[in-house]
């Protein structure tokens, strides 16, 4: 993590991404404890040093079966330096919360949006409109937070299918 934020600086970098690293696979009574105890202890010194160089952290859903434990961590800490991105797949294949229960959850500590599409089963990586997620859904739910989200494609050898689905003339070259 260190070296993270030593090359993100070196590179003038606008936000740094880190996964939550929440494993719900884990099933003790207080793993969620544990975490959020465990999580008390590691990001201070992080948003502290995210906060003196001005380049934010978000915390990305990864196998999250739900936005509880991350918002808890970034309203713990209540740094504008801490934020959420939040992977829409992520959110479908991992959880049984509705994208608009983790929007919701977010709230306004959500600063970064991943998308892609896939079949709801796999992390397919698939252009937007190849698989079966209701990105119209999603996107509206969005817009309607009314926040200044930053969104990525994650859609590999598909972004220029993302692009033409998102209504762009140009097109880009891998």
């Amino acid at each position: 993590y260190h070296q993270a934020f030593d090359l993100a600086e070196e590179l003038g970098a606008c936000y740094i991404l880190f996964h939550s690293q929440y494993n719900p696979i884990i099933r003790v009574p207080k793993y969620r404890q544990m975490y959020h105890e465990g999580s008390m202890t590691f990001w201070p010194e992080f948003v502290e040093r995210a906060d003196a160089i001005g380049i934010p952290i978000y915390i990305e859903n990864m196998f999250d079966d739900s936005p509880g434990p991350m918002c808890d961590i970034v309203r713990a800490l209540e740094s504008p330096a801490l934020k959420l991105c939040l992977d829409v797949a992520h959110a479908v294949i991992f959880s049984e919360h509705s994208v608009a229960d983790w929007i919701a959850e977010y709230g306004t500590n959500l600063a970064h949006v991943h998308i892609n599409d896939c079949h709801g089963e796999s992390d397919d990586h698939l252009g937007l409109g190849m698989g079966t997620l209701d990105l119209p859904g999603a996107f509206a739910q969005l817009r309607a937070t009314g926040l200044p989200l930053r969104y990525v494609l994650e859609t590999g050898e598909h972004t220029e299918a993302s692009i033409q689905y998102l209504g762009f003339e140009k097109t880009v070259s891998a």
